[in-house]
């Protein structure tokens, strides 16, 4: 009987690793793409990822497809591009505006069809169990979310015995199902939850001026923890005396969704957050992200912190 199921598993193990590679994503041109994005050369990165794209390399049309809605991973290079070119560069060439390369890479892969149908309502929980099997936590966690501040507890039940849900939105499907609650949002004087991944759903309230913001503090110092919120973490320690205060501050103004979701990698089948989060661009990445937010345009963080507003405006 072991030697049976020795023999089964050898011959599906195969099949589970190709099942989540993404068809193109090894080829040598893509991989230098990826280094030239990493490496902050984003003009001559988004080149090669239009060329790959346009050759039906489903990589690159799946990460073109996640990047083009992220504006502070490309306007700072596309902004001054005219709208022919802008969409040349990021979209597949049909009708006035092109349209997204995830249309075109959802004939070959199962993850470009989840990506698209996380988008649309009505199609998410379809998408949620996908994204997860390929580990894509930051993309499936926001229309998770939405299922569950929906009341869709049948839905988030199904999706809880898939063992491909794991970590955050494990965290968050059995917070509801246990005491349901709307995540994103902290109460100023509850405490903060210990569990380590019950933090990446937490958003930090907005602080104080002038008071101690206890709340506020012992969430940072929980995050702080966390490799996920590490480039804020390096941001402010190598910027403030108060890292605390920092990256208060910073989590703050991007307010909304969990904050970490907004510095994942863009696919993390095809670049992983470590590795993005390792590399020149990060920094710059996180400040642009940030300095894009209601927020911080109100003048706020200004007034907030001295030290997290020069920090974010240092090149």
């Amino acid at each position: 009987m072991l030697r049976l199921f020795a023999s089964i598993l050898c011959i599906f193990m195969p099949v589970f690793a190709w099942a989540n590679t993404i068809p193109g994503q090894d080829a040598p041109k893509f991989q230098a793409a990826i280094d030239l994005w990493l490496d902050g050369d984003d003009t001559a990165a988004l080149t090669v990822f239009s060329e790959l794209a346009r050759d039906d390399n489903t990589a690159a049309q799946i990460f073109l497809g996640q990047l083009e809605p992220l504006l502070h991973l490309h306007t700072h290079v596309t902004g001054s591009l005219s709208r022919a070119d802008r969409i040349a560069l990021l979209r597949q060439p049909e009708g006035l505006s092109g349209k997204s390369w995830l249309e075109r890479a959802q004939n070959d892969s199962a993850l470009a069809a989840a990506l698209l149908k996380s988008r649309r309502v009505g199609e998410k929980a379809d998408a949620i169990g996908t994204l997860l099997e390929f580990n894509e936590q930051q993309s499936a966690l926001l229309p998770l979310i939405s299922i569950g501040n929906q009341g869709n507890l049948e839905t988030l039940a199904k999706l809880h015995e898939n063992p491909a849900v794991t970590g955050a939105a494990k965290a968050y499907i059995e917070s509801v199902l246990g005491a349901p609650q709307s995540i994103g949002t902290t109460s100023k004087t509850k405490q903060p939850e210990q569990s380590s991944d019950r933090i990446l759903l937490q958003s930090i309230p907005l602080p104080s001026q002038t008071g101690s913001n206890i709340v506020a503090t012992a969430l940072a110092e929980q995050m702080a923890l966390r490799p996920e919120y590490s480039p804020i973490q390096k941001l402010c320690e190598a910027s403030c005396v108060n890292r605390n205060r920092c990256m208060v501050g910073v989590i703050a103004t991007l307010s909304g969704e969990p904050s970490w979701i907004k510095l994942a990698s863009p696919v993390e089948t095809l670049l992983s957050t470590e590795r993005y989060h390792k590399s020149p661009r990060i920094r710059d990445d996180l400040k642009r992200r940030v300095t894009m937010q209601p927020l911080y345009k109100s003048g706020w963080l200004q007034n907030y912190d001295q030290c997290t507003y020069q920090a974010l405006q240092t090149p």
